[in-house]
């Protein structure tokens, strides 16, 4: 494994980037630290209310889930939006409960 060398750090996103070479070839590795994220999710997961959008004309979205910018991306590559590929995206969040931000179903 080689020895990654820290060339950036944004504490607003909470990641750090770092670069390494190996083999006349470099690589590049994003780390993000998702904690805050998690408890985010957590936190909406305990205050949703089933049945919470109903009788309420105003409010036509349901927050789903709360996902760190570079594993959204990540997936957007892997699976297309969740609009153009719902059921993998459903089956990611059920394997990664942690940033889902409802009880029920979507």
């Amino acid at each position: 494994m080689p020895d990654f060398l820290e060339f950036d750090r944004d504490p607003m996103s909470a990641t750090v980037s770092k670069v390494a070479v190996e083999d006349d070839k470099m690589i590049v590795r994003t780390e993000q630290d998702v904690s805050a994220i998690k408890e985010q999710a957590k936190n909406d997961q305990l205050a949703w209310q089933p049945g919470q959008m109903i009788g309420n004309t105003q409010r036509h979205r349901q927050k789903v889930a709360t996902i760190p910018t570079s594993i959204y991306f990540q997936l957007v590559r892997k699976f297309g939006t969740p609009a153009q590929n719902p059921r993998d995206w459903k089956r990611w969040l059920s394997d990664n409960p942690a940033f889902k931000t409802t009880r029920g179903t979507f």
